[in-house]
């Protein structure tokens, strides 16, 4: 019998996909073949059964490798992410096939790889790692295992694979878990502070450099000691002694030896980054008459560096592209094309200048005159905006280089403030255009149906049906430029603030394809000092990813993050607050109430069949979508939300104190789904009569500490009151409901199921 007829698993997944037979095992899931049923294309899935994701940790970790998956798909050496699916039992990751084996393997086979075969795998690996470092992720869990070799050709791509241990970070964030696998775990781990960042996959890369060098472990196990074998790897990888004595070691270069002792470096802060050009076996120099220095930059196909011109003493800016990145015949004559196009614009005081241009087996190097000023973009965001006075010269400049390359048969085709950079720091300095990557050379009328550019710059007639575009676009992409718009990402643009709340601004948002307007939460980074505060932001996006469209929900429609903010793009709701709705009536009457009411315990029932409590459901947290009297009601607002499993209580106080069930504020301190019953009781009794169903007996002179204390015992005590106006009015369904829905033993309370089985909602 197959496993997964004992696991009872699916033999289809979704109606897309069709599993196949079991190649491999991990801790904590299985990978099965997978076949799409459309494109019949073969694929990898690994299967994680849910029955083993116990705790709210283990749902937060599967949610987060999906996330961490989604950010990094797209680069030659990580694994593609190419679905995600889950049912009942089970979390489905279906990639890209890897059929080439592991890393392991081909060491395994041949006991040790020669320096040639060993260093172009290096670079796959370091450029992985550089991938996960450059988008704040890293991976903590890097050796042999966890590469793949896409096909069994020997010059097959390598994949980095499994994100399970892997982490989101922020610059000089810390963590002190230990994770991973204990031969290849960096020391600081294992010491007492156990405080490490992304230097960690540097060690472990290294001793993957060194094993595949000589097939055995860099660091001596001493067998006199009497200990087991975790306590002297531990002991000997905190000791840090490399063994180069050894065979191979003797006739193995310098080169590689200096480049291990770098990256097993014990103190991380000397330790090499990914990005280095040793990690990346970039040369010291080009040629004989260039020198390369420190990294001042990277785009999506090249990165740029320092550069010094030997005999001239000049300090350059050189662009250094990777031939590995460059596979096809149409990629090698962009780059020609990109050279010759520069040589054609070279002697225009507003275009950069380029001074040279060399090659070798590995790169193309284009070195060019040094702009130290720094971006426009740069400028434009320190100040918000550029005043008249301030942005006219700009303007002139920016004309200028356009009419150049037009004037030269030139069309830019990726004008932004990106690609514009200031020579020098001083306030009349020239501005230089740059990056040519997606100009070509035009005849009078000739017309191009390619897409390129960025999106945010692009003119309509590149996204029209048509798609045909000439020279115009620059001067439509010039434009954009001096509007000077708020962008997040390349597709979506800032409008207007919408509102303020405790941990986020809220804006108009336009999405640039669709024209859709939307809302956009903007969450700052600044103040945010803990793991936990942005493990509480990816638990929110998780959360609404994983709520189905529901029209009481508010649709996420993307997430994004730069460097100071995060970005939640949802579906905008125009029709304002409840809370607004119940301040201008002072209060509902029950035909008002009651299909608001079950709007509310609907959102409920969704996100509870789901496994996810809001834990703050209050009025200011419903939107209505529009100004029509039928308007939808939107949930919105799940900063406070978490995963539960049946029978899971927690602990901590969440949520807003007038709203809070007893059995958060009681002693125990221990709450599931319930507590969103009591809070939508407590809504709709507001409804019903514009004040809070408890009533604290304040004093005159009572502090706001003890206003709270009296307001938490009212909650506690649980006398509802039914006598002041309008309730004698009121009828007794109402009542009835509020008073099951503000029962005080949670165990007693109705479900949301029950709610809306209720004969006051049923005859809503």
């Amino acid at each position: 019998m197959e496993k997964r007829s004992v696991l009872n698993l699916p033999r289809m997944i979704g109606s897309d996909y069709e599993l196949g037979k079991e190649i491999g095992q991990g801790t904590y899931g299985t990978t099965y073949l997978c076949r799409h049923l459309i494109t019949n294309e073969t694929l990898a899935c690994k299967v994680i059964s849910k029955a083993n994701i116990t705790t709210q940790e283990k749902i937060e970790n599967i949610y987060r490798e999906l996330t961490i998956m989604m950010t990094l798909s797209d680069h030659p050496n990580i694994v593609k992410l190419k679905a995600f699916r889950e049912d009942e039992d089970f979390f489905y990751f279906i990639m890209e096939l890897c059929e080439g084996g592991e890393l392991f393997d081909r060491i395994e086979a041949k006991d040790y790889l020669t320096e040639a075969e060993a260093a172009p795998v290096a670079k796959m690996i370091a450029k992985a790692v550089c991938m996960c470092h450059v988008a704040g992720v890293i991976h903590r869990d890097l050796k042999p295992e966890n590469f793949l070799f896409l096909n069994n050709q020997p010059d097959s791509p390598l994949k980095l694979i499994d994100f399970g241990f892997s982490v989101f970070f922020k610059p000089n964030q810390r963590f002190s878990d230990i994770v991973g696998t204990l031969s290849y775990v960096a020391p600081e781990m294992l010491s007492q502070w156990k405080r490490h960042g992304p230097e960690v996959d540097i060690w472990s890369a290294g001793v993957i450099i060194y094993i595949m060098l000589c097939g055995h472990f860099p660091f001596y196990l001493n067998s006199d000691l009497d200990f087991d074998k975790t306590t002297q790897t531990t002991c000997a990888i905190l000791k840090g002694d490399i063994d180069f004595e050894t065979q191979p070691w003797p006739q193995i270069s310098e080169s590689a030896k200096s480049l291990i002792r770098q990256m097993l470096e014990r103190d991380p802060k000397k330790r090499l980054t990914a990005q280095q050009r040793s990690v990346l076996n970039l040369p010291r120099m080009i040629g004989s008459d260039y020198e390369l220095g420190k990294e001042i930059g990277q785009g999506t196909y090249g990165t740029t560096y320092l550069c010094r011109h030997l005999i001239t003493n000049e300090t350059l800016a050189c662009k250094v592209i990777s031939k590995a990145n460059i596979t096809t015949q149409e990629k090698i004559e962009n780059i020609y094309r990109e050279l010759t196009i520069m040589m054609t614009l070279s002697d225009h005081p507003n275009i950069v200048k380029l001074k040279a241009f060399r090659e070798d087996e590995d790169f193309f190097y284009f070195i060019m005159e040094l702009c130290e000023g720094g971006e426009l973009f740069d400028r434009i965001e320190a100040k918000d905006y550029l005043t008249e006075a301030e942005a006219a010269p700009v303007a002139k400049m920016i004309a200028k280089a356009v009419c150049m390359c037009h004037v030269a048969g030139v069309i830019h085709r990726d004008l932004k403030p990106e690609n514009f950079l200031f020579l020098n720091n001083q306030p009349d300095s020239p501005l230089k255009l740059i990056d040519f990557g997606f100009s070509v050379f035009f005849k009078p009328n000739q017309r191009f149906s390619d897409i390129v550019g960025t999106l945010s710059y692009v003119a309509p007639e590149m996204l029209s049906q048509w798609k045909r575009h000439g020279p115009e676009v620059d001067i439509w992409s010039a434009g954009d430029v001096l509007h000077q718009r708020r962008m997040i990402g390349n597709k979506y643009e800032l409008g207007s603030q919408l509102g303020e709340g405790t941990y986020g601004v809220t804006y108009l948002c336009r999405d640039l394809v669709t024209h859709e307007t939307l809302a956009c939460k903007a969450i700052s980074k600044a103040h945010m000092d803990t793991k936990e505060e942005i493990e509480n932001i990816y638990n929110e996006v998780t959360i609404m990813m994983k709520l189905p469209d529901h029209p009481n929900i508010v649709k996420l429609k993307a997430f994004c993050e730069d460097r100071n903010n995060f970005y939640l793009i949802m579906e905008l709701c125009k029709g304002g607050e409840l809370v607004d709705l119940i301040k201008v009536k002072n209060y509902l009457s029950e035909a008002e109430a009651a299909p608001v009411a079950k709007m509310i315990v609907k959102a409920i029932m969704t996100c509870h069949t789901n496994g996810i409590m809001h834990r703050d459901l209050k009025p200011e947290n419903l939107l209505f979508l529009n100004n029509k009297q039928d308007s939808p009601l939107k949930l919105i607002d799940f900063g406070f939300s978490a995963f539960f499993k049946p029978n899971q209580r927690f602990s901590n106080i969440v949520g807003t104190l007038y709203y809070a069930a007893p059995e958060i504020l009681s002693k125990w301190k221990c709450h599931g789904p319930e507590v969103d019953i009591w809070s939508a009781g407590v809504i709709i009794y507001i409804m019903l009569c514009g004040n809070f169903p408890f009533y604290p007996e304040f004093s005159d002179d009572s502090s706001y500490d003890h206003s709270i204390t009296q307001m938490s015992c009212a909650i506690l005590k649980g006398d509802i009151d039914f006598q002041t106006q309008p309730w004698p009015r009121i009828s007794e369904s109402a009542k009835s409901l509020i008073r099951q829905m503000l029962e005080r033993d949670p165990k007693k309370r109705l479900t949301a199921q029950q709610v809306l089985e209720h004969p006051w909602i049923q005859n809503a």
